[in-house]
Order: C-alpha cells, then sequence, then structure tokens
C-alpha cells in the first residue's frame, strides 16, 4: 500500500528569519557555476527519501535539503537519520509544551504518538544532535527498516559520529512575487527551497490540479522539497512516497529518458503548475548549512 503520511504543523513564520538576510550578504562570487549555469536541483538528487505511513514529511524534506546542499558543493551524499531528527523533535515540542514538567516523567515517544513536527522545533533539534548518518539510526528508506522503530527512544550511541549542523538555518521565502521565480533566484546559491502544501486549499483554486488527487483534501498539511523550477509549464516535487516497500505503485512523475527508461531522477516526484503552488503552498523555507562537513566539536 502507498504511503499517505502527512505530518508538517505550522510553527511561528516569524521565528525564520527573512532570505534576503541570508541574500544580503552574498555576491556573484557565491554562486555555484553549475546551478548559475542550470539552475535545478535534479541533476544532484541522491539517495531516497521515504517515510512510509510516519507523519515525517518535515523531517524526511530538511534531509534532501541538506542531501542537496553538501552535494553541489562536492560533499558527497549526505543522507541524515530523519527518524532521529523526528524522534529529538516530538520531545522537544513535549516539553515546550509542558515547562514544568520534570524531563525525566516525560512520556515515551509511542505515549507521544505519531503527531508530526514544527518547522523551528526540527531545525533546533537537528542543531542539537547534529547530522547522524542514516545508518546509524535507520528510518524507512533503509532496508533493515521495521515500523515498530518509529518510537525507539534516542541514544547516546548514534551520536558518536555525528556531523555538526549549528551552521544549519531555515530562511522565510518572500511570497510577493510568484515562487518560481524565487526558487530559480536562491537555486545558483544552493539554497534548496521546501514548503508546506495544503490540498483543501489548494483545491479551491484548482479542483482538478493533479497533485489534488494525490493530496486528500483532508486539510491536512504535506511538505515537500522543490527540485526544479526550470520549465514554465510546472515545477518538480519531491514528494516522500516513491513506492511502498514491497513494491508497490509510485506516486508522482516518471519520466522517460533519452532511451525509453524509467529515469530515476524523476521517480516519486509531482510536476505541478506553477499557479496551483502559489495557491497552495505555505511555510516556504530556503535551507542553508555550513558549507563543509566537520565532526562535532573538530575542525573541518
Amino acid at each position: 500500500m502507498v504511503s499517505m503520511a502527512f505530518g508538517y504543523r505550522p510553527g511561528k513564520p516569524h521565528a525564520h528569519a527573512h532570505i534576503g538576510t541570508a541574500l544580503s550578504v552574498l555576491t556573484n562570487a557565491d554562486k555555484l557555476p553549475e546551478l548559475e549555469a542550470y539552475p535545478s536541483f535534479l541533476p544532484f538528487r541522491a539517495g531516497r527519501v521515504y517515510q512510509d505511513n510516519i507523519s515525517e514529511c518535515l523531517p524526511c524534506s530538511i534531509k534532501r535539503a541538506v542531501q542537496l546542499y553538501h552535494m553541489v558543493r562536492g560533499n558527497g551524499t549526505v543522507l541524515l537519520s530523519e527518524l532521529l531528527v523526528y524522534a529529538v523533535a516530538r520531545i522537544a515540542e513535549w516539553r515546550m509544551n509542558h515547562p514544568l514538567e520534570d524531563a525525566d516523567r516525560r512520556p515515551s515517544l509511542e505515549s507521544i504518538g505519531d503527531v508530526g513536527s514544527i518547522p523551528e522545533l526540527t531545525i533546533t533539534a537537528l542543531k542539537r544532535i547534529g547530522i547522524v548518518d542514516e545508518t546509524a539510526w535507520p528510518g524507512p528508506a533503509s532496508p533493515s527498516w521495521r515500523a515498530r522503530r518509529i518510537n525507539d527512544e534516542p541514544t547516546p550511541d548514534c551520536l558518536v559520529d555525528a556531523y555538526d549542523a549549528t551552521g544549519i538555518e531555515a530562511f522565510e521565502v518572500d511570497r510577493k512575487k510568484p515562487l518560481r521565480d524565487s526558487v530559480l533566484e536562491l537555486a545558483p546559491y544552493g539554497f534548496a527551497v521546501i514548503c508546506a502544501i495544503n490540498a483543501s486549499r489548494l483545491a479551491r483554486y484548482n479542483p482538478r490540479a493533479s497533485i489534488v488527487r494525490d493530496l486528500p483534501a483532508s486539510g491536512q498539511n504535506h511538505m515537500v522539497a522543490i527540485l526544479d523550477a526550470t520549465d514554465r509549464a510546472f515545477m518538480r516535487l519531491d514528494n516522500w512516497w516513491d513506492a511502498s516497500p514491497d513494491g508497490g505503485p509510485s506516486w508522482g512523475d516518471q519520466s522517460l529518458n533519452a532511451l525509453g527508461q524509467v529515469d530515476s531522477r524523476t521517480k516519486g516526484t509531482w510536476r505541478v503548475d506553477p499557479s496551483n503552488l502559489d495557491d497552495g503552498a505555505s511555510d516556504v523555507l530556503a535551507i542553508r548549512c555550513a558549507p563543509t562537513l566537520a565532526k562535532k566539536g573538530k575542525a573541518a
């Protein structure tokens, strides 16, 4: 069965700095030649990001954004454990909502539940634990994945080889202009953009949009990453539902390459009309990391 989990919940938009703050200190010298020539992240998409039926679309979006950020800078395929980030983010939210409770009396993750996550707390959690490779704490994309692991409690052992993530930031993207324009402006600097889509909101504008068929108009929000905006007719999104573990059908577009074969770069992606995305998207964030990878507490 194909996953239809969501998991994004709005936080406080003003908690993010505006993207103009980041761009104000950048110059043309900061642009990446490959992305300046062709401002698409699709050629740099590597590694499977899959959420199964867990409400971790936000950690999955950050996982893809981090992977793209480092890949375009020649740091290889960096795939963090979104499951660990999701666990710590849920714990952080419980503590925020129960400030007078003793931390030692926190309920288990199973008791907290699969409640989704908030951007600010998720980014803060990642800053604190660092980038832990998914092989150290496997999530749904791993062949060894077992659904019962969703509520495994974080252990100190999994943090030993973590990379420093204090440099990760989320910037609020300007919505006063078309989203496609913002994505094309940010891509040459290597900023990956993630956004939440609300199907019921989008359905009011265009009930026939293909994305509405894929996202039931339940009022839930689904966070995705924007991979490509180079075509005026559509924008391509990563959606974390590439295929079920048992080999069931895939969601989204599977374009053919020059040989007539399914192009692996587009498996599990949506093609969405830019105007539909302008109508249905919220909490649009540009993600920036530290430009190089370094072990926590060690120089690069």
